[in-house]
């Protein structure tokens, strides 16, 4: 599967499946709001797609709170070009996981880029 083809919604979704969070509701308003919520043990939480406001909301994309202990349980490594050589793809960030998986990003979104590393050794 080409990750890196998939919305911020599509991936954190993924992601919370991948840590072992299951579905226990849904909700969507056409194409401009989407909302999945989960469980996982005690916690309870949502991934949100679209406006409106969730306290609970799961957002390892774009929040470090929410993906930096996906990073270092699964020992990732998120490195920027320091030098000004672009790698392929004219990515500027690596995210590689312990055991080799590695995908590159924008400098933009780097946790986007972890989790996408991470999906990758997840799903091998």
């Amino acid at each position: 599967m080409d990750y890196s083809q998939l919305s911020d919604f599509e991936i954190n979704n993924l992601v919370a499946i991948a840590i072992g969070a299951k579905v226990t509701d849904s909700y969507r308003v056409g194409d401009a709001r989407e909302s999945v919520y989960y469980s996982l043990g005690e916690d309870e939480f949502c991934v949100r797609r679209g406006y409106g406001s969730i306290s609970m909301q799961f957002d390892p994309c774009n929040n470090a709170s929410d993906a930096w202990p996906i990073i270092q349980d699964n020992f990732i490594s998120i490195i920027f070009d320091e030098d000004g050589n672009e790698p392929p793809q004219n990515a500027w960030c690596k995210a590689i996981t312990k055991t080799g998986e590695s995908h590159y990003g924008s400098e933009k979104e780097p946790l986007k880029t972890a989790m996408i590393a991470f999906l990758m050794k997840a799903n091998k």
